[in-house]
Order: C-alpha cells, then structure tokens, then sequence
C-alpha cells in the first residue's frame, strides 16, 4: 500500500490516492484467469480536497466528491465523474448543503 488517505478495492483494481492528490491504481493479476498486472496513475488538475472516490474500472469511471467548508454552518460539495483512460472530467456539477 502507498502513502496517503483515501484507497478502494473493487473489481479486481487498488485504488490509492496520495497526499499530492494523484490517483495510483493497481489491477491485480490472476493466473487462473490470464489477467496480468496493470499500473496507472491520474493527476487532477490544482488541489482538490477529496473526501471520498468510487471506482468501477470495467467502465474506466472514476467518481470523486469534493468537500468546501466555506464556514462552520456551509458546507459545498462538488461530485464529478472522470474517465480514467481518458484522464478527464465527463461530469462535474455542485451540491450545497447548509447546515
């Protein structure tokens, strides 16, 4: 396992994300299954403070919530959904929530 905070396991593939922001992905190898191992990366552009990802690597989706405390009662999360080959944005869209 890498450095860093945020990981997920899913569907045969080792998401990591390290302090830096940048996403590490592993796909695990099966010899029973003639898959082999695979490794890759996506940086985002400027820092993006993620409170958590999801991942489902049969369809390269990587999907990220974003938090943004604009003060102790406002709360800004931003979801976007990226794909990884492709290292860029398909969807991004805000949500606000005060509390």
């Amino acid at each position: 396992m890498r450095d860093g905070g945020l990981w997920e396991l899913y569907g045969g593939v080792l998401a990591q994300q390290e302090s830096d922001g940048a996403f590490h992905f592993l796909r695990l190898p099966s010899d029973l299954r003639s898959i082999e191992e695979l490794r890759w990366s996506v940086a985002p552009n400027g820092h993006i403070a993620v409170r958590d990802f999801g991942i489902e690597p049969s369809q390269d989706l990587l999907a990220l919530v974003e938090s943004h405390i604009e003060s102790d009662f406002h709360i800004f999360y931003t979801f976007s959904l990226l794909n990884i080959a492709l290292k860029g944005a398909l969807i991004h869209f805000p949500i606000e929530y005060t509390f």
